[in-house]
C-alpha cells in the first residue's frame, strides 16, 4: 500500500543568530504553502524570508522568522504538522 508521508518540522539559528529558521518537510500537495504560513499567522510571526522547493512529490519549505524561544518553536510545530493533516483530504 502506500507509504505513509511524514512531516519533519526542524529548526536553527542563522549564522548572525538574530533569526530563527524552519526547515519543514512534507509531501506535496495542493495548498501546502498556504497551510504552513498559515501557522505562522495564527501565532502572529512575520516570514522574513521563504524558500519552498517541490522535488520528488516532496516539498522542502524553509522560513525565516525572527528568533523564537522554546515555546514558541514547539507551539509552530504543532500548529505546522496539524494544519498539513487536516489539509490532507
Amino acid at each position: 500500500g502506500a507509504r505513509r508521508a511524514t512531516t519533519k518540522v526542524r529548526f536553527s539559528e542563522d549564522p548572525a543568530g538574530c533569526r530563527t529558521i524552519v526547515d519543514v518537510e512534507t509531501i506535496e500537495n495542493p495548498g501546502v504553502a498556504a497551510r504552513i504560513s498559515r501557522s505562522f499567522a495564527a501565532l502572529d510571526l512575520d516570514i522574513e524570508i521563504a524558500r519552498i522547493n517541490t522535488e520528488m512529490r516532496r516539498v522542502d519549505a524553509v522560513f525565516y522568522v525572527s528568533k523564537l524561544d522554546e515555546k514558541q518553536r514547539a507551539e509552530l510545530s504543532k500548529l505546522i504538522r496539524a494544519n498539513l493533516r487536516t489539509g490532507r483530504r
